[in-house]
C-alpha cells in the first residue's frame, strides 16, 4: 500500500503541460499526497483524459485545458479553477514541449522562427503563468511555484548543445533568473518561503 511521505491534504495544485508523461507524473504525485490537482493541457480531450485517469484512481482531479502561451487563455483557465475550489496553493510550471512538437537540430543551423514556439511556452507561458497564479496566492497568504526542467540531464533545449562552451540556453536561463522569487518581486513584504 502506497504511504505519502508528507500529506498535502486540502491543497489545490495547478499542473501545466499535465496531459501526459512527465507532467501527469507530477500530478499523480500529488494527488497520492493528498492534492486536489487541475490538469492543464493544451489539447483539451488530454487534459480530460489525464483527469478522468487521476478520478478513477481515487483523486480528485479536474481538467483545465488552455493553451499558456496564450495570456487569455491562460487567466480565464485560472480563474476556472480558483472559483471551482476557492484558490489554488501549488502551481507546477511543466509545459515545455509546444503542441506542434519540437524540431531537432543544430542551433547555429536553425531560424528565429523555429524558437518563438519554445520561448513562448518556456519563458513566456511562464511568466504568464506566475501572473495569473500569484494574486492569489498572496492574497490567501500561502502558495507554492516551480519552474520544472523538461530533461533530467539539464535545462530544456530542442537544439544540439553549440560545440563551444556556453552558458545554459537563453530560455532556461532567462526564466530562472526572471522568477527564481516571483513572490518577492510581486509584494516587497512577501516572505520568500511563501512561493519558491
Amino acid at each position: 500500500m502506497y504511504q505519502p511521505l508528507f500529506t498535502l491534504t486540502g491543497k489545490r495544485a495547478l499542473v501545466t503541460g499535465a496531459g501526459r508523461g512527465m507532467g501527469l507524473g507530477i500530478a499523480r504525485a500529488l494527488a497520492r499526497q493528498g492534492a486536489r490537482v487541475a490538469v492543464n493541457d493544451a489539447l483539451p480531450e488530454r487534459a480530460r483524459e489525464a483527469a478522468e485517469c487521476l478520478v478513477n484512481e481515487g483523486h480528485d482531479a479536474l481538467a483545465a485545458p488552455a493553451d499558456i502561451t496564450d495570456p487569455a487563455q491562460l487567466h480565464e483557465m485560472v480563474a476556472g479553477v480558483q472559483a471551482s475550489w476557492g484558490g489554488i496553493d501549488i502551481f507546477a510550471a511543466n509545459a515545455g514541449v509546444p503542441v506542434g512538437g519540437m524540431t531537432y537540430g543544430r542551433f547555429l543551423e536553425s531560424a528565429p522562427e523555429e524558437w518563438k514556439a519554445y520561448i513562448d511556452l518556456n519563458l513566456y507561458g511562464l511568466m504568464h503563468g506566475c501572473q495569473a497564479v500569484l494574486p492569489g496566492m498572496l492574497e490567501q497568504g500561502w502558495g507554492g511555484s516551480s519552474r520544472l526542467p523538461q530533461s533530467p540531464g539539464g535545462p530544456a533545449c530542442p537544439w544540439e548543445s553549440p560545440p563551444t562552451p556556453l552558458p545554459r540556453p537563453v530560455p532556461s536561463a532567462s526564466s530562472g533568473n526572471l522568477l527564481r522569487r516571483p513572490a518577492a518581486r510581486a509584494s516587497p513584504s512577501t516572505p520568500s518561503r511563501w512561493v519558491r
